[in-house]
């Protein structure tokens, strides 16, 4: 080969690697550092623990189950942020899931079902306090009663539309959907179909109660919820559909159990939430999550 052949291909091979720096540095200037880290981690999987809250009360023959102490609540929060987690929302737990955002090292998901207004008088102020997040998923039904109502004693009392507005408003609250009167455990089991109920009839239902409750949250608050809270937790796959094809990306249930979600552009994951009862024990809850992370490596 002749010199100026050498030189030649030395020049050409020069040229092609300024080439391709200049398109790594073009790509570089078009994609932020936080979404080329993204992109980089394409398919990974997350632990994702969820905590249920219903009720909050001080000291009270309610508390139990589905009722616990404020003082209670606030030491879930000190103890979250000792153990290192980060309090997440619904949307960014799905702009992570479409590759549109990152998430914390360790996050967590704290969740409020039915709607009490014991959520904006106690819990709602601790969260400002701490500067942590939380879903709460209310029934259309009793926000129209108790927004209409005088009546606003804590032991039965559900949120009005304007506190719900004013806890959105903060950045710290989302409002999601938990049916407009479909939380019934007599006459049907939650959303679930009566035996023998038509199928279309079904669906039908569904789309008129849980439907018309999100268009009732999008006028009421402007956004239009992303989740649904199963009323009691129960879930049949026909309910499912219809949840699906209303846009629902996130379902809430009340199995318990560490999610470990794998990201899915537009997917729709169903969670297991933990039931944070009055005799809930925070040590195992967090020695669990340890062996979840420890065993999905």
């Amino acid at each position: 080969m002749g010199i100026w052949m050498v030189v030649r291909r030395r020049r050409l091979l020069a040229l092609a690697g300024v080439g391709c720096l200049g398109l790594l540095l073009f790509w570089r200037l078009l994609c932020p550092a936080s979404d080329r880290a993204v992109l980089a981690e394409e398919g990974e999987t997350i632990q994702l623990p969820v905590l249920m809250y219903h009720h909050m009360l001080q000291d009270s023959r309610l508390l139990g189950d589905y009722c616990i102490r404020p003082a209670d609540f606030e030491a879930d929060l000190r103890r979250i942020r000792e153990e290192g987690y980060t309090t997440i929302s619904i949307a960014e737990l799905l702009a992570w899931a479409d590759g549109q955002g990152e998430l914390p090292r360790h996050p967590i998901l704290l969740t409020f079902d039915d709607g009490y207004e014991s959520t904006y008088t106690y819990a709602y102020p601790l969260l400002r306090q701490y500067g942590m997040k939380a879903v709460v998923s209310i029934i259309g039904r009793y926000t129209d009663q108790y927004s209409e109502s005088d009546d606003h004693h804590l032991n039965y009392a559900h949120l009005t539309w304007a506190e719900a507005r004013a806890m959105q408003a903060s950045g710290l609250v989302e409002l999601m959907n938990h049916s407009y009167d479909l939380h019934s455990n007599t006459h049907r089991r939650g959303m679930n179909p009566l035996p023998g109920e038509d199928p279309e009839a079904y669906r039908q239902l569904l789309l008129a109660d849980i439907g018309g409750m999100q268009a009732k949250l999008e006028g009421a608050l402007g956004t239009r919820p992303a989740a649904f809270a199963y009323p009691f937790g129960y879930r049949c796959e026909a309910g499912d559909a219809v949840l699906r094809s209303l846009g629902f990306r996130v379902l809430l249930g009340c199995e318990e159990g560490i999610n470990h979600l794998t990201r899915q552009p537009g997917g729709c994951y169903r969670l297991r939430r933990y039931n944070r009862a009055l005799t809930f024990d925070m040590d195992a809850f967090f020695a669990s999550l340890s062996e979840g992370a420890e065993g999905a490596l």
